[in-house]
């Protein structure tokens, strides 16, 4: 081995080490990227789920502690407990589950349970093991739902335990995001609390309408303040429970430029009956841009279809605030009134979304979205596929592609809003119609080139058609029948 090694060489076992080395570094490298990939999926399925958790403990805290079972789901345990097992034997027995739908992967579920807790007061630690309920107590046990244990002593905490199954792809296995949140009754003990409020954004100058989601409200008044403005801002309750105040401001909101402070932030104040107090900070932001388009769901779609726009800076819906398409007017006749009950309410325009009906007036094909506001002005603009719109035409047959094909041949129309089934629709050749195809989806159609196409000088038209027709396509036909 010594021969094989120079005055500044290596010997042989020196270099097969180096050799080896290398080796084992490159494959750790490969293991890396293999698996980066794979976490990217995972992340943001993941990221998905927890949002969901997070949505749904936020439903779950906003529910009352106990309020007396008459038939109807009213308070925590209503929705949540399983009432065909111990409370011990709660968090591995769920009372309530719902499908949670990802696309691609639609076989994911959300699972809510509710187990009463007890805490030592010397260590202030969870009591283990968990209460027994008593014997007659049941979550819609009519008089006897009050959550009680076995010895007699009322319980005021509960433990709600939310699971989001999900998969970050159609082979992954299921994963669970889980969140816990001990929800206390403080009847008498701590005054309201404020969980949320909604819409979070308002305009200065302009009315506004919000709601306040929370615990323990009691003929509650709401006030909003603001750091370096003098005045509290008083509001008119229009309806109260225990967990939601519903109200609006009877002045309009201060201009930030009036009052002098730099703080562009309001904190929402809720006082009980018996002058307990609490305050959320900076809960409501004054709106001082243009609006801001994040997204449309979904992207394409028919007159009468209704569209969901997610993003910022909409407040709240005024008379001279709409959604518009391009330049056009189209859109003063649109319907923001989803659940037709006669009123445009905060679940249907609000800060951070809006709903909206495609006004029969648009014209199919892409436009461009955007949310014209009064105060601010014409936000970003997002596009819309209005209708049957084809995008492109591809010819599958070997050795030939585009908008181009002679008789027989198969071609592939890639669009949008051309329905789940054919039914009576057909696709629209120059001088021709295909009656029959083998594919026909609401984003792409797969169809043969049928007998007595014409041979234009030019290049003629393709066309979707299902009760309306969609945009026309050039499509060249080199050979016509009998050529």
């Amino acid at each position: 081995m010594r021969a094989l090694k120079s005055e500044t060489g290596f010997t042989l076992v020196e270099v097969m080490i180096g050799i080896m080395i290398f080796l084992v570094a490159i494959i750790g490298v490969a293991i890396v990227f293999a698996n980066g990939g794979e976490n990217v999926l995972l992340s943001r399925a993941g990221e998905k789920a927890r949002s969901v958790a997070e949505d749904t403990v936020d439903e779950a805290r906003r529910e009352p502690f106990h309020v007396s079972y008459a038939g109807a789901n009213a308070d925590i345990d209503d929705f949540y407990y399983n009432a065909s097992k111990t409370n011990a034997q709660q968090l591995d027995n769920p009372g309530y589950t719902k499908d949670f739908g990802v696309s691609p992967n639609p076989d994911q579920k959300v699972t809510v349970a509710a187990q009463y807790q007890k805490v030592n007061s010397v260590t202030g630690q969870l009591v283990d093991p968990v209460p027994t309920m008593a014997e007659s107590w049941g979550p819609k046990a009519v008089g006897n739902d009050a959550p009680v244990d076995s010895t007699g002593e009322r319980l005021r905490l509960i433990l709600v335990r939310v699971k989001v199954w999900y998969r970050a792809g159609a082979r992954a296995p299921v994963s669970p995001v889980q969140m816990n949140e001990l929800i206390s009754d403080n009847e008498g003990t701590g005054g309201p609390r404020i969980d949320s409020v909604s819409p979070n954004g308002a305009e200065p100058g302009c009315g506004f309408s919000f709601e306040v989601f929370g615990d323990e409200f009691d003929s509650p008044t709401v006030r909003l303040t603001k750091a370096g403005y003098p005045d509290d801002v008083g509001c008119a309750r229009d309806s109260w429970n225990v967990g939601v105040i519903k109200c609006h401001v009877t002045a309009t909101m201060p201009d930030p430029m009036h009052t002098g402070s730099q703080n562009i932030y309001w904190d929402v104040q809720v006082i009980n009956a018996d002058s307990m107090i609490t305050t959320s900070e900076r809960a409501i932001y004054e709106i001082t841009q243009p609006p801001q388009i994040f997204s449309l769901s979904p992207s394409s779609g028919a007159a009468g279809s209704w569209v969901k726009i997610t993003g910022r800076n909409f407040g709240v819906k005024g008379a001279n605030d709409f959604v518009n398409f391009d330049t056009g007017d189209y859109t003063f006749l649109t319907d923001y009134d989803k659940d037709g009950n006669g009123e445009i309410d905060s679940y249907e325009w609000c800060n951070n979304y809006i709903w909206f009906k495609v006004n029969g007036a648009v014209p199919d094909g892409v436009k461009n979205v955007f949310v014209r506001k009064k105060t601010h002005g014409d936000g970003n603009a997002v596009q819309f596929t209005v209708g049957k719109y084809i995008e492109h035409i591809t010819n599958i047959e070997a050795g030939k592609a585009g908008a181009s094909g002679n008789v027989g041949d198969t071609i592939r129309i890639y669009g949008s809003g051309f329905g789940s089934t054919q039914g009576a629709g057909y696709v629209g050749f120059p001088g021709a119609v295909q009656n029959t195809c083998a594919i026909w989806s609401d984003g792409m159609i797969e169809c043969d080139v049928p007998n007595g196409v014409t041979n234009p000088s030019n290049p003629g038209n393709v066309y979707v058609h299902k009760s309306t027709q969609s945009n026309n396509v050039s499509f060249w036909v080199p050979y016509a029948a009998g050529h």
